[in-house]
């Protein structure tokens, strides 16, 4: 009963200073209403526990400040600070991909065996898709096992356990050439040894003669500012300002570009809303660099790094948007927003094509935002356009 009275004091506490922040300086309303919902519940006898209560009432405040807010658990926090590390839960596996199949190879971890052919993970299928996809979904928190669903001497199905145990998030998840002129990059985020992976690809494509350049962020994410600055950087010729986080109470931390070299290539950057976080951030620096970068896909996520993380106590802590993004050109971004591509990209591909179905690489078959960024980039080189590289040297 203490604990019980010690949550409802705290659940008075937390009403008074929301409706303080909301500029009332009686809120007498507020606490009588939350008593009385109190009350109501305990009479009825469905008032929850202690604990309950307290997550509950410091979730509606976490969302009453934002709306995209969330409030974290030991396990949540831990998840946050794996990431920020650059790291991931994964299972210890190898495998040898033959036309799309997944068979695990040497040294196998008990119970899988070298050749059994991976079908399920977590329950989802994984037939038909990229490779980097398949690691994505074995991926996970570390506090979590993989559950496998996997195919022995080519019928036997056998569902296997493993634990997820603590590995660096490759820097690129795929890079190759979806044409002799079509460089694809796929990216798992903005996360630690990125920005040196990136640049020697870069620099390799722009003397091959590779006319342009897809960067994939759908589905990345990143924890690491230093490192989207770092990424950012190599699409700028000079030292200036990138952007500035401006907090709702304090001094803006500004991020300058390193002056590394710049890349010459037309960009196109795929995002929808599963790009997120230090993605997110980075594909806004890239849209607002008027240096040859397009944008397509659908609405992300509203992330942009703008929240952080406020510890309460050992077992919460709230993730709440304390800063508003903003761009030497004028664009200003705050948390819910999301960034809006220059070119939406919906539903299915047409199907129309040129070439012949077998003729066309397996990335572009079903991916309508894909093959749209190839067409762009196909069409500006018969037109010969070529993207000036920094909107200060015209």
């Amino acid at each position: 009963m203490k604990n019980l009275k010690r949550t409802i004091l705290a659940g008075i506490l937390c009403a008074a200073a929301a409706a303080s922040v909301c500029g009332e300086e009686a809120p007498a309303t507020a606490v009588q209403t939350l008593v009385r919902a109190m009350d109501l519940l305990h009479e009825r006898g469905v008032i929850a526990g202690p604990e309950r209560l307290e997550a509950g009432m410091l979730s509606n405040l976490v969302h009453a400040a934002d709306p995209g807010g969330v409030l974290l658990g030991p396990e949540d926090l831990s998840c946050r600070e794996q990431e920020a590390r650059g790291q991931w839960g994964m299972p210890g596996l190898h495998f040898m991909v033959t036309n799309g199949s997944f068979a695990i190879a040497a040294p196998a971890p008990e119970p899988c065996r070298p050749g059994d052919v991976l079908e399920l993970v977590d329950g989802q299928g994984i037939r038909g898709l990229p490779e980097e996809e398949v690691w994505r979904l074995l991926a996970g928190n570390t506090s979590e096992e993989a559950r496998l669903t996997v195919r022995r001497e080519g019928s036997t199905e056998h569902e296997i356990v493993l634990p997820r145990i603590a590995a660096p998030i490759p820097p690129v998840a795929a890079s190759e050439k979806i044409s002799p002129e079509t460089g694809y990059i796929k990216l798992y985020g903005c996360h630690p040894g990125t920005a040196d992976a990136l640049r020697p690809i870069l620099q390799e494509w722009k003397t091959s003669g590779v006319y342009g350049v897809v960067l994939d962020l759908r589905s990345a994410a990143g924890a690491s500012r230093e490192e989207t600055c770092r990424i950012l950087s190599q699409f700028f010729p000079s030292e200036r300002e990138l952007f500035r986080m401006v907090p709702l109470s304090g001094d803006p931390e500004i991020c300058l570009s390193e002056g590394a070299s710049p890349r010459t290539l037309p960009t196109m950057v795929l995002v929808d809303e599963t790009t997120a976080g230090g993605a997110e951030l980075l594909a806004a620096g890239l849209q607002s660099s008027e240096t040859g970068t397009m944008i397509l896909g659908r609405r992300t996520a509203g992330d942009f790094l703008l929240r952080e993380v406020l510890e309460l106590n050992g077992s919460h802590a709230m993730l709440v948007a304390s800063r508003i993004l903003k761009f030497p050109d004028g664009r200003e971004y705050r948390a819910n927003e999301g960034l809006t591509p220059d070119i939406v990209v919906e539903g299915r591909p047409s199907g129309a094509t040129d070439q012949a179905e077998e003729e066309i690489h397996p990335r572009l078959k079903n991916d309508p935002a894909l093959r749209r960024a190839c067409d762009l980039l196909q069409g500006l080189r018969v037109l010969k356009i070529k993207f000036r590289e920094d909107s200060t040297n015209p």
